[in-house]
């Protein structure tokens, strides 16, 4: 058997995930915009990010989100982009949105990507945490979470005031999935503070879950990285 330690699975989870996060009654209004790939068009495949982003869109639902929800080929570059061009034309400052990935990513001569659907294996199609940057510090709400579950997804730094960007690993590590959990190790943990009233720590409505060095016994074949 092997122990997992995971000093750095978060993770701050506002009534939608933050102090300043917070959205009252009838305060703006609230936008997901949630992708899981398993299924790749040309990159090896995953198991569990279309489970992952179904259990994210569900939790999400409950707390009163507009999801647009995209699995395998739905996902695709084109897709993600148009999506979040809608944003910008919908989002207005009072809103708030929350972005959350689950598949592939990469990292190549100091450059890290998400992996859409159509990414290919000669870098073609792939996403630069640049590129999605550049179209995210459009969208004009000041509240807004990226939540990314993918591999190096740590070195995507959000330079806009407003966004908040919790991440499964740190840049240059990898993020697993795990035969166990049924999921991947990062967002398991992101639906348990999303699910349990113990995220809910001092009974405020806010939900906050802070996951600091949790220890997992598993298999050593257990874990598979994405």
């Amino acid at each position: 058997m092997r122990y997992f330690v995971f000093g750095l699975v978060l993770i701050f989870i506002f009534c939608v995930v933050g102090c300043s996060f917070r959205v009252e009654d009838g305060v703006g209004r609230k936008y997901a915009l949630i992708y899981g790939i398993s299924d790749y068009e040309e990159i090896r495949d995953l198991v569990f990010p279309v489970n992952d982003a179904l259990e994210v869109r569900d939790a999400l639902v409950r707390m009163g989100y507009s999801c647009i929800l995209r699995t395998n080929s739905e996902a695709k570059k084109e897709n993600i982009f148009d999506d979040v061009r809608y944003l910008s034309r919908e989002v207005s400052g009072r809103d708030t949105v929350i972005i959350y990935f689950a598949g592939h990513g990469e990292s190549r001569d100091g450059v890290e990507y998400i992996i859409p659907w159509d990414g290919r294996t000669n870098f073609s199609n792939f996403i630069s945490t640049e590129e999605l940057n550049k179209y995210i510090s459009e969208v004009r709400s000041d509240k807004v979470l990226l939540i990314f579950d993918y591999c190096f997804s740590g070195s995507f730094v959000a330079k806009n005031l407003g966004r908040f960007v919790i991440t499964g690993c740190d840049r240059g590590e990898y993020a697993f999935e795990d035969n166990i959990l049924r999921h991947g190790v990062f967002t398991y943990f992101l639906l348990k503070g999303l699910e349990s009233e113990k995220s809910d720590l001092d009974g405020n409505g806010i939900l906050r879950c802070l996951l600091k060095n949790s220890k997992i016994e598993t298999s050593e074949t257990s874990f598979r990285n994405i």
